[in-house]
């Protein structure tokens, strides 16, 4: 999957770290502007010339050194491109640029993440989190039914966007360019893999992951929806801390915290966050069908 970026005038900048408007990727995109930028990685607007789409590019800011790596991601860039679900973000394409950064071609999407629309509003209603639910449980089924475990399930990872004058709801960031644009989401087993705050304690431990990586994903997500913060996001500490915490440390009830929030919906939570796997709800189904019985 080696392809090369371009200028519109034909030049060649495989050297460059921020791509600009007017460059080409494998010919078909062209890049239209930047959409953000994170800690390694940068997503560009673009325009598909062979669908006459707008679309989404993420892009390494860095090359990498190890041949592992690329075939990493290329790896899961197929996983993801095999799930085809309405409440998750379509990956079209993916490659490597000619200085060896990955590149993904995502759907173009307008909105904003929770996480955005929190930092200016506080902490969801919980009957909005009840409407997030509705989306979240068949999105993560659907990635498990074809074997992709998200793992960094979060509040920054739920995109919500208007349609047919309704906002609706997409997972996005499914263990793809992340795993290579966070320096944490390494894939070898003793590597903590996601984000630290939200890491399942095996995560933080650096063990292997399974389908109850994302129950606890999904449980701590409406914890911090629910009270406007995850409760292991400490200010000012540093990763270990966090790590630490999420490894030994239980977070008060839920529905002591928020008091509209049922009892009933408050075990299913507490449940889902249980410190050891084996505690938590065995699959996203049965999660989904104590939420539902819990309502």
């Amino acid at each position: 999957m080696d392809t090369v970026v371009s200028s519109s005038s034909g030049t060649s900048s495989p050297r460059a770290t921020l791509l600009s408007a007017g460059d080409r990727i494998a010919t078909r995109y062209e890049i239209t502007g930047r959409i953000g930028r994170g800690g390694m990685g940068v997503v560009y607007a673009a325009r598909d010339f062979q669908s006459d789409q707008e679309v989404a590019i993420k892009v390494l800011a860095k090359a990498r050194q190890h041949g592992k790596n690329i075939e990493r991601f290329e790896r899961e860039a197929r996983l993801a491109t095999s799930i085809d679900h309405p409440n998750i973000i379509k990956t079209l394409d993916f490659g490597a640029l000619h200085d060896g950064r990955p590149f993904l071609v995502l759907e173009r999407l307008h909105g904003e993440t929770i996480e955005s629309w929190m930092s200016r509003n506080g902490p969801l209603p919980f009957g909005n989190v009840k409407g997030v639910a509705q989306y979240l449980f068949p999105a993560v089924i659907a990635a498990h039914d074809q074997g992709v475990v998200h793992r960094d399930i979060k509040p920054d990872n739920l995109f919500l966007f208007r349609t047919d004058q309704r906002t609706r709801l997409k997972l996005i960031d499914f263990g793809l360019s992340k795993s290579l644009v966070t320096p944490e989401r390494l894939t070898d087993d003793g590597v903590a893999v996601g984000t630290p705050a939200y890491m399942a304690p095996e995560q933080a431990l650096g063990k292997p992951i399974d389908q109850r990586t994302d129950v606890y994903g999904i449980g701590l997500t409406f914890y911090a929806l629910l009270t406007g913060s995850c409760p292991f996001d400490i200010k000012g500490a540093n990763i270990a801390t966090i790590l630490a915490s999420v490894i030994a440390d239980y977070p008060p009830r839920i529905d002591e915290r928020v008091p509209e929030v049922p009892k009933a919906i408050g075990d299913v939570i507490h449940r889902s966050i249980a410190k050891g796997a084996d505690r938590r709800y065995p699959d996203i189904a049965a999660l989904r069908d104590a939420w539902n019985k819990a309502l």
